[in-house]
């Protein structure tokens, strides 16, 4: 069985299984993290064929958090007259880096 554990280095205790979280498959498999300067919060990104998505954590008080990502469509996205009624086929919301340790910058492909 593949495991995928954030483990404190001080304790070796398990701060977080992500063995369910991560969706990917083959060379998806791994996913991807991306750490804050201060190390106090991580974006994970996980992959599958049609979609990827981010999940940003916060360790606080020795427990791993989630943080809700306000992810809206892109500005002028339902005005946009060659979109109407166009169906989503795959959206990747993928972290492209931590601009400051509280502020993480997204791509976003549709």
């Amino acid at each position: 069985m593949t495991r995928s554990e954030l483990i404190e280095k001080a304790t070796g205790r398990v701060l977080k299984d992500f063995s369910k979280d991560d969706e990917g498959a083959g060379k998806d498999r791994e996913g991807r993290i991306l750490w804050t300067d201060d190390s106090q919060r991580f974006a994970a990104y996980s992959r599958r064929q049609f979609s990827g998505h981010t999940t940003v954590y916060q360790i606080a008080g020795g427990q791993v958090q989630t943080v809700t990502l306000p992810v809206n469509d892109p500005p002028g996205r339902s005005a946009d007259a060659e979109l109407k009624g166009a169906k989503g086929i795959s959206t990747h919301i993928e972290p492209v880096g931590w601009t400051t340790p509280t502020t993480l910058a997204l791509g976003r492909e549709d």
